[in-house]
């Protein structure tokens, strides 16, 4: 293999340098696989992401994370939860989070403040969802969440809602 062969270029960013009209206003982890996809087209073949760990109540930067180990939900594409579509998607947004989700696509920064509230209700509207129809119904997919969750294969009688609070 040829010194040129082994070479490779890519792009370093945050993923909110590069959102979709998908994500809302701060890019999500959903944006990834059309960036690859525009990466390759390119010839790159790196893509390498600043932190994506949880920040602190407040806080904008991801190398004063929570934790080393968490994915902050501001990143999650909440369009992809089950649940969230179950719910009827953004049209289940309050009037005001709706207002505020168009703004935050709309604004030539990221506005943390605006994106974090709006994604923490509709994470919590979908997590009651599953709560209701899966959770108390002990359904497969809250057997599979649990098992996942504690390794345990048993679910208790109620859901962790106090991990959302």
């Amino acid at each position: 293999m040829t010194m040129a062969q082994k070479r490779r270029s890519g792009l370093l960013i945050p993923l909110f340098a590069a959102p979709s009209r998908e994500s809302w206003g701060i890019g999500d982890i959903g944006d990834i696989a059309r960036l690859t996809e525009w990466l390759a087209s390119g010839g790159q073949r790196i893509l390498q992401l600043l932190p994506l760990n949880e920040m602190a109540s407040g806080g904008q930067s991801p190398y004063s994370a929570m934790s080393a180990m968490a994915i902050d939900p501001i990143y999650i594409r909440v369009t992809d939860i089950a649940e969230f579509q179950a719910l009827g998607g953004e049209a289940s947004l309050n009037a005001e989070d709706r207002e505020r989700l168009a703004h935050a696509r709309a604004a030539s920064k990221i506005e943390y403040n605006v994106v974090r509230p709006v994604k923490d209700r509709a994470l919590h509207a979908a997590f009651e969802r599953f709560a209701d129809y899966e959770w108390s119904k002990n359904s497969t997919r809250a057997a599979q969440f649990q098992a996942r969750g504690s390794g345990a294969s048993s679910i208790s009688s109620a859901p962790p809602v106090a991990t959302w609070a």
